[in-house]
């Protein structure tokens, strides 16, 4: 049997020392319309470290439960990265598959699917909906992880991790600008 080690967080504790705890689970047997994904890389992006450093209250608890954490008083705070499918029950998500989105900090991670999207005409990626307990509508997108083609360069996916995010939020922001002010 595999076994996961997650990077977690003690609620009440910030961003300390004491705050940091790794804990190590048996990885749970694959059942129908679920995925084990291998966590390949991932990285704490300025956004994710404000979201921390703000700890798991009621503004920012939403974004910490994206990956949910069984013992009580801990949570899993995602991170952008990349994984891999290495087990599949789903029918439209192949092994094999690469993902790029927001991932907890572990080695696995067993997921529902909810849906696959294919890829546009646009140039969008194909996408695979994981489905996630507790999380808002308004941020369903973050469940959306886009599937990888190619291999892409070591250092382009690091500098993908860090960047992407600062410029989707500026993107939104703008988006919000232009429908607030006209």
């Amino acid at each position: 049997p595999l076994e996961d080690t997650a990077l977690l967080w003690a609620k009440g504790k910030g961003l300390s020392v004491k705050a940091l705890i790794t804990r190590s689970l048996e990885v749970p047997d694959l059942e129908q319309g679920k995925v084990l994904l291998r966590v390949d890389k991932f990285a704490f992006s300025q956004m994710s470290l404000g979201y921390l450093m703000k700890g798991f209250t009621r503004t920012f608890s939403a974004y910490h439960s994206f990956y949910q954490w069984p013992a009580e008083g801990l949570y899993r705070s995602a991170c952008w990265g990349y994984m891999t499918v290495v087990e599949s029950a789903h029918p439209k998500v192949a092994v094999g598959t690469r993902l790029y989105g927001l991932v907890p900090p572990c080695k696995y991670q067993l997921q529902s699917v909810g849906g696959t999207i294919p890829a546009s005409k646009n140039g969008d990626p194909a996408k695979v909906e994981l489905t996630m307990e507790g999380v808002g509508f308004n941020l369903r997108r973050f469940q959306e992880m886009e599937v990888v083609e190619a291999k892409e360069d070591e250092l382009m996916e690091d500098w993908k991790i860090i960047l992407q995010e600062i410029y989707t939020m500026a993107f939104y922001m703008d988006e919000n600008l232009l429908v607030d002010t006209g």
